[in-house]
């Protein structure tokens, strides 16, 4: 909500267009240190981007202890709105960690919980990273739930803001049939079932901590392999196929 009490969707310096911005120049270094340059214009490329970076604000809790969605402090206009783009520094950047970053990291898991546990399709997909990344297992568990509920193939055709799932084809309901819910990450579309991550920045591999250890059906996750690496759950095929 704006100063004068009435809805807005457009500010300056809003904290998912920062981190993008961040994110995108944080890449843009590290190429350029992997390529090893002594040319003195990258030299000098690299001076500006390292200064740009060093003028962008950082993601911030906010007075009510979520991340700040705005540079001020601004009421929701939609307390449960579906979009969390906010939390880009969680998922797809991995700026906000618990290890590193665990005031920020908290702030972002109240600002899930705060949103609710029900949306859209895809906004569940999303929420399924975003927890796991925040090693929430019950969280991400109970996403995952949501996000592989059954919709019916009458479905209405024109747009809903959920409660979404999916149809018999697995196709992601809005509903109806949007796109992105495809999109989720893959290192974490099955974290509700199990999530092991390596972080190479600490040498240690997280096992199991953004995984409930329960598969979406509810059974404990006693997976049989399917060739090198690979594990499925015994109970997924009966869950889906209900």
């Amino acid at each position: 909500m704006a100063a004068d009490g009435e809805p807005a969707a457009v500010s300056i310096s809003t904290t998912a267009d920062v981190a993008m911005i961040r994110g995108l120049l944080d890449r843009a270094l590290d190429l350029h240190a992997r390529l090893d340059t002594q040319d003195q214009q990258d030299k000098d490329w690299r001076e500006r981007v390292a200064d740009a970076l060093d003028r962008l604000p950082s993601e911030r809790v906010g007075a009510d202890g979520r991340v700040a969605e705005w540079s001020t402090e601004l009421c929701d206009a939609e307390p449960k709105h579906r979009h969390m783009s906010h939390l880009f520094g969680v998922y797809p950047a991995e700026r906000i960690r618990p290890d590193s970053t665990p005031d920020l990291a908290e702030a972002a898991l109240r600002t899930l919980i705060a949103r609710g546990g029900y949306s859209t399709g895809w906004s569940l997909a999303w929420r399924v990273s975003l927890r796991a990344r925040l090693r929430d297992g019950d969280g991400a568990h109970t996403a995952l739930r949501a996000f592989l509920a059954s919709m019916p193939d009458d479905v209405a055709e024109s747009p809903a803001m959920g409660p979404g799932g999916v149809y018999r084809s697995l196709l992601c309901a809005h509903p109806p049939f949007q796109i992105d819910g495809r999109g989720v990450d893959r290192r974490h579309d099955r974290v509700g079932v199990r999530d092991r991550r390596h972080r190479p920045a600490d040498r240690r591999t997280y096992r199991g901590q953004a995984g409930h250890g329960r598969c979406p059906c509810g059974r404990a996750t006693r997976g049989r392999r399917e060739g090198p690496g690979r594990r499925s759950c015994a109970g997924m095929n009966d869950h889906l196929a209900s």
